[in-house]
């Protein structure tokens, strides 16, 4: 691994080139279905669907008796020039009855821009194709736009095993957004920096 900040990692090449490219291929596919999630602000296609067993062993073996558990695979597709939002893993209600802890990005291509960036610690990676980035559920991040239309990823979510919870107890949607966007706010660190000023004004923009 190689460390980005104190909240996220990243392993080069954990996929070899013939499987992100089978997985690549798969990914096109499943854009082929008209029943597929667009989100209306950015494009973003969640795709869902199937995923390659392989991908999922290899994932689960990573974390094989350390007391976590994967869950969640899921493809997604950001078209070319827009800003993969900031925002936490752990935004979204989830009914498991584990606490989630981490989360995890595995990129399908090489691409002319798309750096991982995390506003809080001004820090950021360029991730290739077959790496894997993981991070915790909690750390603010987002992804700046690509051109040449071959942003294909896959992601999955880590739960504790031995950290039981009860969801609706759990503060996640707005309540953690918020959280999550003062942190960038209060960071000026963040907005005089390259990406910063890129998000500044890609925000302001529209």
């Amino acid at each position: 691994f190689e460390k980005i900040n104190e909240e996220a990692y990243i392993y080069r090449k954990f996929l070899d080139s013939n499987l992100a490219d089978d997985a690549f291929q798969e990914s096109w596919i499943l854009s082929q279905n008209p029943r597929k999630e667009v989100r209306a602000a950015d494009r973003v296609e969640l795709l869902g669907g199937a995923m390659d067993k392989r991908i999922v062993d290899k994932v689960e073996d990573f974390f094989k008796n350390t007391g976590f558990e994967v869950a969640s695979f899921l493809h997604w597709y950001t078209p070319d020039n827009v800003w993969f939002g900031l925002h936490r893993d752990d935004e979204a209600y989830d009914p498991t009855p584990l606490k989630k802890t981490w989360a995890g990005v595995i990129y399908l291509s090489d691409m002319d821009g798309g750096e991982l960036v995390y506003p809080t610690t001004n820090t950021f990676v360029k991730p290739g194709k077959g790496d894997m980035v993981i991070h915790t559920a909690v750390v603010p991040h987002g992804a700046t736009p690509i051109v040449g239309g071959n942003k294909r990823t896959i992601t999955y979510v880590v739960y504790d095993t031995n950290n039981k919870i009860n969801p609706e107890e759990e503060p996640h949607g707005r309540e953690v957004w918020e959280i999550g966007n003062k942190q960038i706010i209060e960071s000026t660190d963040w907005h005089n920096s390259k990406f910063g000023k890129m998000w500044k004004e890609a925000t302001e923009n529209n």
